[in-house]
């Protein structure tokens, strides 16, 4: 029987012994990308949806969206925002977004706890929803 522990507090008062966290910096980055040019219509009104919320010429900390943030930016766990994100064999990102799908949590699909990070580019990445082990912020 496999034993999930949403709440330490829970499963102390069931005797229940939940394991520890992952740290951090052990988990995995699982990157995707965004395009936020796709958050317009053909007339220019601002579509929302989970990558676009109804500002999106702006990132997170307020930074300007513009032709040389593709690339080079990225959406990131709040604790990094203003940081700068290393990936190890794909490239260095500045954490100027973040988002409700930006999350530190459990990925069903590769079984381990990931950091979720997206990329800001024009086209889908060749390793779409992709994990990377070696990473580091600064």
């Amino acid at each position: 029987m496999t034993t999930i522990c949403l709440s330490a507090f829970l499963a102390l008062a069931n005797g229940v012994t939940c394991p520890e966290p992952v740290p951090l910096d052990a988990r995995p980055v699982l990157v995707t990308y965004y395009n936020v040019n796709e958050c317009y219509d053909e007339l220019g009104n601002t579509i929302i949806t989970i990558n676009c919320d109804s500002d999106p010429g702006h990132f997170a900390d307020m930074t300007a969206v513009s032709e040389a943030s593709y690339g080079t930016t990225a959406a990131c766990i709040p604790q990094w925002l203003g940081l700068t994100l290393t990936v190890i064999g794909l490239g260095t990102f500045t954490c100027h977004d973040t988002g409700g799908g930006i999350v530190v949590g459990y990925d069903e699909y590769y079984g381990v706890d990931v950091i979720r990070v997206d990329l800001l580019m024009h086209s889908e990445i060749e390793c779409n929803y992709c994990l990377w082990g070696e990473w580091y912020v600064d």
